[in-house]
């Protein structure tokens, strides 16, 4: 999936970067979808329940594999049940980074800085009626 955004070059797209991530790691090109136009998490889902849609038909799936950053996921997770159909599952996998773990997060003044900007985000987003407010426990 990915999204629009940019990385420290300007040029690469997050889909992009995230495409050559996984070819590295053996994943076949041909099995890869994009998704480049979402400037938000809430596009991102939107735009990908769309391509889910246009390629496999929504109603052919039940579990999606979510990785992103470990900060990420709570809002990942709400997003995901507020957008996707009730009858796909979640399975979450943050990624591997040193710092910005649920236990490490505060040892990195770049990972302590999203971790404390996310919180209010969620907030903001749930009073907006963006996300659904619900108890999503641990991932």
């Amino acid at each position: 999936s990915g999204s629009s955004a940019r990385w420290e070059d300007k040029t690469t797209t997050e889909a992009e970067w995230m495409k050559e991530h996984l070819i590295e790691m053996g994943v076949p090109e041909e099995k890869i979808l994009l998704e480049e136009q979402a400037e938000n998490t809430t596009e991102n889902v939107v735009a990908s329940a769309f391509i889910l849609q246009r390629n496999f038909g929504l109603h052919n799936i039940n579990r999606i594999l979510v990785v992103s950053s470990p900060f990420h996921m709570k809002r990942c997770s709400l997003t995901l049940q507020t957008y996707m159909p009730s009858w796909i599952h979640n399975t979450y996998c943050p990624d591997d980074r040193p710092f910005g773990q649920k236990d490490t997060w505060w040892k990195d003044p770049v990972e302590e800085k999203k971790v404390l900007k996310e919180v209010p985000s969620l907030i903001r987003y749930v009073k907006e009626g963006i996300l659904m407010d619900m108890d999503i426990g641990e991932l």
